[in-house]
């Protein structure tokens, strides 16, 4: 198989966004596999090490190796590396890219792992098993189809939450657009999930957001109240889209 190199992410961004089909985009990742790290290094995409801050920041440290984490659409693992980093060690992770997964399982810092497209087909992951679902950068055309949200819900224990992360102007294209909004607020009024907080990030690769949802209670307050300090400092740093939201629900863990 041929190898993609990339000088910049953003002629990346584009090669992996140009087809509707699943098995294109997957084929165009296989190629890219080899050379994946080195064209997103940590200084220009920033998604993986801010979204799991904010995840390390709503659960406490001394409860992170109890936390059982699924990286969604987890690519080579940067999101398992940050997060190993943090103090958490049951991480799992989820990727329809064999090439990708392959590299991923040599850093060892993942678990289990599934070779599986989410929201397309049957999958084996079991419901109400993690504490938090993490999709970073994983939406786009031929990407994560709206019913991908109904999984991540799913897999995610009761009181879990689901750390969602994707551009704003993801939004816009015709597998998303006046679809998924509308559907993650069914969802919420479903009782599903809650959405407890929004940011908008300015990115390398254009408007970002972090949206948090959450179990009602005390929990709602507490998370509503945390990083006020920190989103404007945020506002300076690129990143990615980072959604938060959270299966309704008490966590077993007490987070």
């Amino acid at each position: 198989m041929s190898t993609k190199t990339f000088q910049v992410p953003s002629q990346a961004n584009h090669a992996v966004n140009v087809s509707d089909d699943p098995h294109r985009v997957i084929s165009t990742y296989a190629e890219w596999a080899n050379t994946y790290d080195q064209t997103l290094l940590p200084e220009n995409y920033l998604g993986p090490r801010l979204s799991v801050e904010e995840v390390a920041r709503l659960i406490p440290e001394n409860r992170r190796k109890q936390v059982r984490i699924l990286d969604v659409g987890a690519g080579t693992g940067k999101v398992g590396i940050e997060l190993s980093q943090l103090g958490f060690t049951q991480v799992d992770g989820l990727e329809p890219c064999k090439e990708m997964l392959d590299i991923l399982k040599a850093t060892k810092v993942y678990q289990n792992t599934y070779l599986e497209f989410i929201g397309l087909g049957n999958s084996t992951v079991p419901s109400d098993t993690y504490d938090v679902v993490m999709v970073v950068g994983c939406m786009g055309k031929g990407h994560i189809p709206v019913e991908g949200i109904d999984e991540m819900i799913r897999i995610a224990k009761p009181g879990g939450y689901v750390v969602n992360v994707t551009r704003e102007e993801v939004l816009q294209v015709p597998l998303y657009k006046d679809k998924l909004k509308p559907h993650m607020d069914k969802l919420e009024r479903e009782g599903k999930w809650k959405q407890t907080r929004r940011l908008r990030l300015t990115g390398s690769l254009g408007m970002l957001g972090i949206s948090i949802n959450a179990a009602p209670s005390d929990l709602e307050t507490r998370v509503d109240e945390a990083q006020e300090d920190e989103a404007e400092e945020a506002n300076q740093l690129d990143g990615a889209v980072d959604g938060f939201s959270r299966k309704l629900g008490r966590s077993s863990l007490g987070f």
